[in-house]
Formats: structure tokens, C-alpha cells, sequence
């Protein structure tokens, strides 16, 4: 499923673009950048690679490469032959030969690929191991891990390696001598000085603790970036090369039902131009129908990969089919539940329920905040909902069909796209980025009095050296520390004091939390002493439409 857009239509990801120069030529420079990208699947990591490798390619730059680990890591012993064909491939191969020409070393070595001195070495030791009989799956990890900084060595020139679903090498913990793969990795990037590290996963809570966690062996070694869905105007330049002409209403729907997903985008972008041009839909009708056939329909792209998403998650997790039970049960609840609510629907102890419920956390499927579960992406909630009570299309419907299936879902449409919209993040940093000297009611921040808004000269997302993350930090003259919970259960005096010591890291002196379903006694009372502004969602649409309008 990878390149759901072609690289013409490639938008947004200016931010992440330009880090990546920098990392670049940090590393061209002898101070090898390590970076990590985390972000839900699909939301754009191979392609933003994709974007960067291409663009030094074309430049003229050899030195770069590309490996997903989700297909290069079964065992050591492909990993190793993998890793060091696609890396030499891409390098010293270029462009002219298929990657698998490739993955077998032994065919490799008499490519071009066996004229270089380091590639011959490396290849013949591993095949030389994997010859033995009781062959050192360790050993072959270690000299596959080893082979970037020989071959930038011979080269005279720094390596950038970009590693997609990096989070898949901990499959190698269960072979023979391996251990903890990070421990070997980290000994390795100690020693490596002319090899610079990018690497991205989709499995964020697991990657956050591969890297981030106190007992890791990678703790500390790399920065790290989101890497979010995309704001409104960045959704709307894609819908405009997906689908030249349409209006702006029928593209403000596409927007709101994709939550700036570029995938989500992509597949109902296309489909809406698709059944304006050769079936006469009105555009906003024609948007409806599109959302619907990719969700619902089993031939749908949006379809496929919900489908996917359940099935590789649950595939790797304990106990996949109560798993599954949880998950359909609450897909037909309208808001986030407790481990004791969802186990007494369950019928299970609320300990058991407990631990399901923390490993769908664990693969990203659910989200945890307090004491509430729910659903990370509403839209596949809506995806499962329906496929549970049989609402689904597994041939093509007729136009009676249509018509009936989007006023059965008009309701339920509305609802999506308020819960999802486009990324509420991204909307926090538009509005802040608006900001200009606007005089703003003090009731709309929770404060005494009115409030004259600063101007920025610069708006961005915030992580620290431990991962603790600011949903937006306006700078310049004045710095504001802002947090967003855009969920359906009030914020309280937790999410406040988190707000608050992250404010005092970065020094702000306003610190803005806003919760789409307000606060709870507590949180006011904490917020009112500590001068902390706070806005509800209704209050934050309010500030929007004016600094839009005096804008």
C-alpha cells in the first residue's frame, strides 16, 4: 500500500523537509544526525522518505538508501542478507537494476556491487557463515550492522540511511545469541562516525518505548519528531491535484471526514472525482457517496486498510480474538468507556479487560486518557461499527442503494466528521499563527479580562529530551505553552499541572489549555489560581472566527 499518492502530488511536510536537510548535512559534516519519525500508519513516513532520497538523487548524491524493516526483519539470516544488498544496491547499484537483484548476495556479488572492496568482504563472511551448519545468527546481525560505516569508509563519503517500521527489529530478540537487538545496535552506532540514522515506525507506543524508555539501550540516542496529519490548507492543496475544480464546499467535506489523513484524502478525493466525471454526482453528494463506498464497501482502499489494520494488529497481539470482542463492543459506544464499563459489557473480570485493553493500546488501536479507553482514529470506529451490524457493501450497489444508505448515515456522518475534522492540532497552530494584536474577550480564555493577542513569529509542536510533548508552542516576543483535548470527557487537574510544568521547561508566560468537553471543578479552581487560559471547543471555534475575520 505504499505510495498511495505519486510523487508529483507529494504536499506539505515543509517542517520535516527542512530538518532533514539539516540532519543531512549534519552528517555530511562528521556528526552524524540520528533521528526518529513517529507516526500512524499511513499518515505519510514512506513518502516523505521517498521525497527527500529522491530529490539528493537527483541532485546527484549516492550516499543515501532506503530499508523497511517490516519486510527485511524475519530472521538474522535474511535480515543480514537484506540489509546489506539493499544498502549496497541502492548506493552502489543506483537506479538501473531492481532492488532483488539484490537481496541475494550470492547473485549480487557478480553485479557491480562486487567491484566495491567493502561489499565483497561483508558478503562473503556472511555467506561463509551461512554455510556452517550451526551458523552465528549474532555474528550475521552484527556484521550486517556493521557494513554501512566499511562502505561509507571506502567511499570517502558520510552515509544517510533511512529505516522504515524500525520498531520491527525487536523481532530478532528470539534468536540465538541476539538478546536485546538494541543493545548490539547501540555498540555499533557508538562506534559508527560517517553513517547518519533516520528511522520511522507506525507503531508509536511501541517505538516511544524502544527508544524512549529508562531501560532501553537507545535511550537518549535519538531526537525525536511527529509526524502529524495535515492542517486544512495543506488538505486542501492535495484535494486540488486529486481533484482539480472541485468546489469548496465538496473539498471543506473531504477535509473534515479525512481528519487531514493524506491517505483518508487520497481515497475519497479520487473516489469523488471519479463519480462527478462518469456517474453526474453533485459534488457534495458525490463527496457523501465517495466517504461511504471507501469505508463501507469491501472493494474500498479505505476499506482495505481498516481491514489490515485489525488484522496485523490483532495478528501480533495476545489473546486476538476477546481482542476483537472488545474492540466490536465498543465501536457501538458513543464516547471513551472505563476497563470496569467495557468488562461488565464483556462479560469478563475488569483485571482481564484491563490488560486487553492496555495491549490495543500497545498497538495503537485505542488510546488511554485517565481512566477512559476509546478509539485513537474515529474513523475506523465508524469502519468497525458498521462492519459489526452488517452495514456493509460487498457488491455494487444500485443508485436506490445509494441514496437510501446516505440517509440512513446522514446522522452519523455529521457525527464523524465533528469528532475527526481536520486535525485539531494543526487547527490550534493555524489559529495561533493568526494571531495579531486582536482583542479577544476574556470569557472566551477563561480569563478576567479582555486579552490582547501576541503575535508569533513562529508556531510549532514541542518534544523534549524525554518525549514530553507540547501540542503547540508560540513564539516570539511572548511564548505561549498550549495543550488541546479534543475528547468527549472533561479535562481535569491532571491534564492541568502536566500543561503547567511543561510551561515552566520552555519559560512561557501564558500557558492555554483548551478541552473540547470543558473542565472538571477541580481543573477550574487549579486553572483560576494559576492564571492558566482555558477554552472549551465551542469557545475555541468563537476565538478562530475572529482572528479569521481581522485577519
Amino acid at each position: 500500500m505504499n505510495g498511495y499518492y505519486s510523487r508529483e502530488q507529494f504536499t506539505n511536510r515543509r517542517l520535516e523537509l527542512t530538518r532533514l536537510e539539516s540532519a543531512y548535512e549534519a552528517t555530511l559534516d562528521g556528526k552524524p544526525a540520528r533521528i526518529a519519525f513517529l507516526g500512524l500508519r499511513r499518515i505519510g513516513k514512506s513518502i516523505l522518505f521517498d521525497r527527500f532520497v529522491e530529490s539528493k538523487r537527483t541532485a546527484g548524491r549516492k550516499g543515501l538508501a532506503i530499508v523497511d524493516f517490516e519486510r527485511a526483519v524475519s530472521n538474522p539470516e535474511t535480515f543480514s542478507q537484506v540489509y546489506v544488498g539493499t544498502i549496497a544496491g541502492q548506493i552502489i547499484g543506483g537506479a538501473k537494476r531492481r532492488p532483488r537483484d539484490f537481496l541475494r548476495l550470492e547473485n549480487a556479488l557478480s553485479t557491480e556491487l562486487g567491484e566495491s572492496k567493502a561489499f565483497r568482504e561483508v558478503a562473503g563472511r556472511i555467506l561463509t557463515e551461512l554455510r556452517k551448519a550451526d551458523h552465528d545468527q549474532a555474528l550475521l546481525y552484527e556484521l550486517a550492522l556493521g557494513f554501512p560505516q566499511e562502505l561509507a569508509e571506502e567511499l570517502g563519503e558520510a552515509i544517510m540511511l533511512f529505516i522504515d517500521e524500525f520498531q520491527y527489529l525487536m523481532n530478532l530478540r528470539r534468536y540465538k545469541g541476539i538478546g536485546d537487538p538494541r543493545r548490539l545496535l547501540k555498540a555499533t552506532l557508538e562506534r559508527q562516525n560517517m553513517v547518519g540514522y533516520v528511522i520511522a515506525g507506525s507503531e508509536i507506543t511501541i517505538l516511544e518505548d524502544a527508544l524512549q524508555s529508562h531501560a532501553s539501550p537507545l535511550f537518549g540516542m535519538f531526537a525525536r519528531e511527529r509526524l502529524g496529519p495535515f492542517d486544512k490548507v495543506d488538505s486542501l492543496e492535495l484535494i486540488g491535484k486529486l481533484a482539480p475544480g472541485l468546489g469548496a464546499r465538496a473539498a471543506g467535506k473531504i477535509c473534515d471526514y479525512s481528519g487531514g489523513n493524506p491517505f483518508y484524502i487520497t481515497a475519497i478525493a479520487q473516489k469523488t472525482a471519479g463519480l462527478i466525471k462518469e456517474e453526474g454526482f453533485d459534488e457534495e453528494d458525490g463527496v457523501d457517496h465517495a466517504f461511504l463506498e471507501e469505508v463501507l464497501a469491501d472493494w474500498g482502499r479505505i476499506f482495505d486498510f481498516c481491514y489490515y489494520l485489525m488484522e496485523i494488529s490483532l495478528d501480533r497481539a495476545r489473546g486476538s480474538g476477546n481482542l476483537k470482542a472488545l474492540l466490536q463492543l465498543m465501536a457501538e459506544e458513543n464516547q471513551g468507556m472505563t476497563a470496569t464499563e467495557i468488562a461488565r459489557l464483556a462479560h469478563k473480570t475488569p483485571q482481564a479487560t484491563r490488560n486487553y485493553l492496555l495491549e490495543l493500546c500497545r498497538f495503537d488501536i485505542l488510546e488511554r486518557e485517565r481512566d477512559l479507553f476509546s478509539f485513537r482514529d474515529p474513523l475506523f470506529k465508524y469502519w468497525l461499527a458498521n462492519l459489526r451490524t452488517g452495514i456493509a457493501w460487498s457488491t455494487t450497489p444500485t443508485r436506490a442503494d445509494v441514496w437510501m444508505s446516505l440517509d440512513q448515515h446522514r446522522e452519523a456522518l455529521k457525527a464523524l466528521s465533528d469528532e475527526l475534522g481536520t486535525a485539531k492540532e494543526s487547527v490550534l497552530r493555524e489559529v495561533l499563527g493568526l494571531f495579531d494584536g486582536q482583542l479577544i474577550a476574556g470569557e472566551l480564555l477563561g480569563a478576567g479580562e479582555d486579552i490582547v493577542l501576541p503575535k508569533f513569529d513562529k508556531v510549532e509542536p514541542f518534544i523534549d529530551e524525554n518525549g514530553e510533548e507540547l501540542e503547540a508552542v508560540g513564539q516570539g516576543k511572548h511564548i505561549w505553552a498550549c495543550e488541546l483535548k479534543w475528547r468527549r470527557s472533561t479535562a481535569g487537574e491532571t491534564e492541568v499541572r502536566r500543561l503547567l510544568e511543561r510551561a515552566r521547561k520552555i519559560r512561557a508566560e501564558r500557558a492555554w489549555l483548551i478541552s473540547k468537553a470543558g473542565f472538571t471543578r477541580e481543573a477550574l479552581a487549579l486553572m483560576r489560581k494559576e492564571s492558566v487560559l482555558h477554552s472549551n471547543g465551542d469557545q475555541l471555534r468563537e476565538i478562530e472566527k475572529v482572528v479569521r475575520r481581522e485577519t
